[in-house]
């Protein structure tokens, strides 16, 4: 029955159009933007990247800490030393991730309206 009502409810809500002419309004800019590409970013697109190589290196830091840890109280038995392997390999993934963010590129410009990518 709560299936049957949702979709009743959902479908009649588009079947059955508002009768305030404003919000009509902004409900086809909505959509139209929607519509609209955007224009490319690239610095935007590196910003989104740095941010999630920041993500993932605090994740890799988190588990590699846990890992370690936990390993310690179990360090003669193999599972503590593949524990203790894991979590430093982690920590080293945390490492290449957060080394990885801070890195930057720089364009500059080239003859004949082409671009160049200069690592420092």
């Amino acid at each position: 029955i709560e299936v049957v009502s949702c979709i009743a409810v959902f479908m009649a809500s588009g079947i059955f159009l508002s009768a305030d002419g404003a919000y009509n309004k902004r409900v086809k800019a909505f959509f139209l933007k929607l519509a609209t590409p955007a224009p490319p970013a690239a610095k935007q697109g590196q910003e989104i990247m740095g941010g999630l190589m920041l993500l993932y290196a605090m994740a890799f830091f988190v588990t590699g800490s846990l890992f370690v840890a936990m390993s310690i109280p179990s360090i003669d038995t193999a599972s503590g030393k593949l524990a203790l392997g894991a979590g430093l390999s982690c920590l080293m993934g945390a490492w290449v991730f957060y080394a990885r963010r801070t890195k930057k590129k720089t364009v500059v410009s080239a003859p004949a309206g082409r671009q160049q990518v200069n690592e420092p």
